[in-house]
């Protein structure tokens, strides 16, 4: 099977926004088991940030071309992220088993709790050619299909970024990879009232332009 490619952007604080470090790419899976994968660099990048502390502190699967996080450089999303404060997980956990779809889970925090995100690799990236919504609604539809309360204000936004927890581990989750332009036809009927499941907080953190907040978006 060939495996889609991802990207996995990390970004620290300067001055209050955040900028891109690095960027690698690599394959969501290999079944020959002698591929570095991005659930492997995923773990290496949390090991490093629990042993060593100067690791990029936030992730986002998008391919940026510019070294500041904003939506106008966004290029294109290799995998969708949605992020959840930790009382839901158990009956997230119960919903995605039932939806099929290959995910991870990785333990995510924010100044004032714990949370996780699941992460969804992309058959096809979607890209940001004035098509951003795409990535919303895509990720309107799995909340909807999830249709659990708990998920993180801004996280079906595709500028969303996730602050992994230092001891965090990688788990994956087998199933059928998503393909988002077949999803989304699919569920076009569907009224996505992500709304429903977001809770509503106020900001935890005040950046200057509001791009850069705990679980912001913009």
């Amino acid at each position: 099977m060939n495996y889609p490619v991802l990207e996995l952007s990390r970004f620290d604080r300067i001055h209050r926004t955040n900028h891109i470090i690095d960027a690698c790419k690599y394959p969501a899976a290999d079944d020959t088991e002698s591929v570095h994968t991005m659930a492997h660099y995923m773990a290496d990048c949390l090991f490093r940030l629990k042993t060593m502390g100067q690791e990029p502190r936030y992730w986002s699967f998008a391919s940026f071309s510019a070294k500041r996080h904003d939506k106008s450089a966004i290029r294109l999303n290799s995998a969708l992220v949605l992020e959840y404060r930790d009382s839901a997980r158990a009956s997230v956990l119960a919903e995605l088993t039932d939806i099929g779809l290959a995910h991870w889970i990785i333990d995510t925090e924010s100044p004032t709790e714990n949370r996780f995100a699941v992460i969804f690799p992309l058959a096809n990236p979607i890209l940001n050619e004035n098509r951003s919504n795409r990535y919303t609604r895509l990720a309107s539809v799995l909340l909807q299909q999830i249709g659990v309360a708990g998920a993180v204000d801004g996280c079906n936004a595709n500028t969303f970024l996730i602050a992994p927890r230092p001891t965090a581990l990688v788990q994956g989750f087998a199933g059928d990879i998503l393909d988002p332009e077949p999803y989304i036809k699919d569920t076009a009927e569907l009224l996505a009232q992500a709304n429903s499941f977001i809770d509503r907080v106020k900001s935890e953190d005040n950046d200057d332009d509001g791009l850069f907040e705990w679980g912001g978006a913009a």
